[in-house]
């Protein structure tokens, strides 16, 4: 296994299942991710059962949180695709509260952006492009760890300092 795959296998398991040990919670939901076309923010069609199982991830686990990272593929300079990230996620975040109808708080739903970078796929090939442009689901509980310190640079994290 490639040691950037190996990374992101740990990294998801130390995000998923937080900084605590405590076994008084079941294991935070899992989502799949959501895909986007390139250069777009726009959520599509193929990315509603997303939106509805994370809505109904929130609504039936009032303790949990989550944070939406926006990726993107190569293509384009690293600060605009960091921020073309934090639109993909901001775009995740309203659609996931709409159809959650009210019931969600706002503020247990986190938006952040890697922006290119570690990639999934091959940005060579158009296949690995379109792996890379995509929304991720982290469900965690909190636990006053800051999010950013979750992963490795680069990310940005709305609300968090820089």
């Amino acid at each position: 296994m490639p040691r950037a795959a190996l990374a992101l296998v740990l990294l998801l398991a130390a995000c998923k299942h937080g900084a605590s040990t405590a076994s008084s919670h079941p294991p935070p939901p899992e989502v799949p991710p959501a895909f986007f076309a390139a250069g777009s923010n726009i959520i599509t069609f193929d990315d509603r059962p997303m939106v509805q199982q994370a809505a109904e991830e929130l609504g039936k686990h009032p303790d949990v949180h989550v944070l939406l990272i926006g990726r993107t593929d190569s293509r384009g300079k690293a600060e605009q695709n960091m921020e073309l990230g934090l639109q993909r996620a901001r775009e995740m975040r309203e659609a996931i509260l709409l159809k959650g109808e009210g019931k969600i708080d706002a503020a247990r739903v986190h938006i952040g952006s890697r922006g290119q970078a570690e990639p999934t796929g091959n940005n060579d090939t158009e296949e690995g492009r379109a792996a890379n442009r995509r929304v991720e689901f982290y469900f965690y509980y909190p636990d006053g760890t800051p999010l950013k310190s979750r992963f490795t640079a680069p990310i940005v994290i709305e609300g968090e300092e820089p």
